[in-house]
C-alpha cells in the first residue's frame, strides 16, 4: 500500500512603479514615453509525506521544499504617432522589457518531521536573465472602401541562465547564454463591400519564448511521484498566422 500527502502554502506579493510623459504637437501627433518597474515573488513551502507499506514493514519519507522566489523587471516604451493626413497614420516606436530572476530552492529531508535535514541534492538556485528589446514601424490608411496597414518590428533577444548547485559560487556555475535575432512583419487589408459587407484580410508573424522554469537544467525530484526538469536549449517557436473574414452588419446586428 502507498499514501501521499502534500500541502503548500506561500506569501507572494508584487509591487508597480511606472512614470510617463506625453508630448503632443496635435491631437494627432504624439509622442508617448512609460517607463516602469514591476517586482514579483515571495518564500512558499511545500511539504510532502510518503508511507509505503510492504507486508508488516513500513517506510516513511518527509520533505519540506522552500523556495523564495524572486522576479524584477524594467520596462521602457516610446510611441510615436502622427496621422500625416486625413488618410494616412504612421507609427513607430520602441519597446524594451528586461528581466531578471533569482530563485533558490531548499529541500529538508528525513523519515519524520522530527529527523529532517538538509538534502543537498535537490538545493537550487536559478538565475535567469531575459532581455528584450524591439523597434516597429506601421504605415497605415484609408483610400475610398480600401482601408490597410503594414507594419514591421525588429526584435533582439537575449538569455542568460545560471543553475547553482549547493556551495557553488556565481562563478564557478556555467553560464548559458543566447542571442536571437528576428525580424516579424505584419499586414492588413479591409474592402468595404455593398450594402454593408465587408471583407478582411490579415497576416502576422508570431513567437511564444519558453520561459524561465523550462530553461532550468535542475532535476527537481523532490516530489518522487513528478520530476521535472527544463533544458537551456530550447529554442523559440515562430508562426505565421493568416486571417480571412467576411463581415455582414446591421444596424444593432453583425455577422463574422
Amino acid at each position: 500500500a502507498n499514501s501521499n500527502y502534500s500541502h503548500e502554502k506561500g506569501d507572494m506579493r508584487g509591487a508597480h512603479a511606472e512614470i510617463g510623459y506625453l508630448h503632443k504637437w496635435s491631437d494627432s501627433h504624439t509622442l508617448d514615453i512609460t517607463a516602469a518597474y514591476n517586482h514579483w515573488g515571495g518564500p512558499s513551502e511545500n511539504s510532502y509525506s510518503q508511507a509505503m507499506d510492504y507486508g508488516t514493514e513500513r517506510e516513511t519519507l518527509e520533505q519540506v521544499q522552500n523556495q523564495n522566489i524572486g522576479t524584477n523587471s524594467y520596462e521602457a516604451k516610446i510611441d510615436y504617432t502622427n496621422n500625416l493626413n486625413e488618410r494616412f497614420k504612421l507609427e513607430a516606436g520602441f519597446n524594451g522589457n528586461y528581466n531578471h530572476e533569482n530563485s533558490p530552492v531548499s529541500v529538508m529531508q528525513g523519515t519524520s518531521p522530527s529527523d529532517l535535514a538538509l538534502n543537498e541534492a535537490l538545493w537550487n538556485r536559478f538565475i535567469y536573465n531575459n532581455n528584450i528589446s524591439a523597434l516597429y514601424v506601421t504605415f497605415g490608411g484609408k483610400v475610398e472602401k480600401l482601408s490597410f496597414s503594414a507594419g514591421l518590428r525588429s526584435e533582439a533577444w537575449q538569455v542568460r541562465t545560471r543553475s547553482l548547485e549547493y556551495g557553488q559560487t556565481k562563478e564557478e556555475a556555467p553560464l548559458f547564454k543566447k542571442n536571437f535575432f528576428a525580424l516579424f512583419p505584419s499586414a492588413y487589408i479591409s474592402y468595404a463591400l455593398p450594402h454593408d459587407n465587408e471583407l478582411q484580410i490579415n497576416y502576422t508573424r508570431r513567437i511564444r519564448r519558453p520561459w524561465g522554469g523550462q530553461l532550468n537544467s535542475f532535476h527537481n525530484i523532490s516530489d518522487p511521484t513528478n520530476v521535472s526538469f527544463g533544458n537551456p536549449q530550447l529554442e523559440p517557436q515562430y508562426s505565421n498566422a493568416f486571417d480571412l473574414n467576411y463581415i455582414k452588419s446591421w444596424t444593432y446586428h453583425l455577422i463574422s
